[in-house]
């Protein structure tokens, strides 16, 4: 169950048949832009992932590259374009500062 804050319950799944196509088990929408906070639930929802699979690998900072820091309390959030971006197949990681200059 995605906990109240989650953007996930602000969303309604869809019911038709016809339904357009959504990241794995959430109700985000392939081609809609991402809340720009997600949430654990969500990020578990949306790569098909049990809750407790979640927890292990956010335990395990898989998700560092996607979170927004700083923390609120003890609960990670997620940057949803970030995830957005990751989704569909570009580098989530930024380049470092000192390398700007060079592109030039």
């Amino acid at each position: 169950m995605p906990r109240r804050s989650s953007a996930a319950t602000t969303i309604d799944p869809p019911r038709a048949p016809d339904a357009p196509r959504v990241y794995g088990n959430s109700a985000f929408v392939v081609g809609e832009p991402l809340p720009g906070v997600l949430y654990l639930d969500d990020l578990a929802a949306i790569l098909e992932l049990r809750r407790t699979r979640a927890y292990e690998l956010q335990a395990t900072n898989e998700f560092k590259q996607f979170e927004l820091r700083p923390r609120i309390g003890n609960v990670a959030r997620y940057s949803g374009r970030k995830v957005q971006a990751w989704l569909e197949g570009e580098d989530a990681t930024e380049a470092p500062r000192y390398f700007a200059g060079a592109r030039r």
